[in-house]
């Protein structure tokens, strides 16, 4: 995917890999749950991406809390999908998590 948007300023902490905002994502202080500062996702086009495939390596755990004042539409929380290979976690327009493996349904 070829980035289209205006890359924000800013990336995680140096112990991890590199991520870059596009489309409007950004630091919110108003919105979190530890730290300062939550991800603030307008539901439409914004997004985070990191070039790195090699922060996972082995068994890993992905965590996180989302908060969203409607579902209008499905949404991708983590997507390491290419060519219909990887993992994606996404929340339905039900408010439902669906897990996807090579990009077929698991959960």
């Amino acid at each position: 995917m070829t980035p289209t948007g205006t890359e924000a300023e800013g990336q995680l902490p140096a112990t991890g890999p590199a991520f870059t905002a596009f489309d409007g994502a950004a630091l919110s202080t108003a919105q979190k749950k530890f730290g300062t500062a939550s991800l603030l996702l307008d539901g439409t086009d914004d997004y985070v991406k990191s070039d790195s495939t090699t922060f996972i390596d082995g068994d890993f755990t992905v965590e996180f809390f989302v908060y969203s004042d409607d579902f209008l539409q499905d949404a991708y929380l983590w997507d390491t999908q290419v060519s219909n290979s990887g993992l994606a976690i996404a929340l339905t327009s039900l408010g439902k998590l669906r897990i996807l493996k090579d990009n077929a349904i698991v959960l």
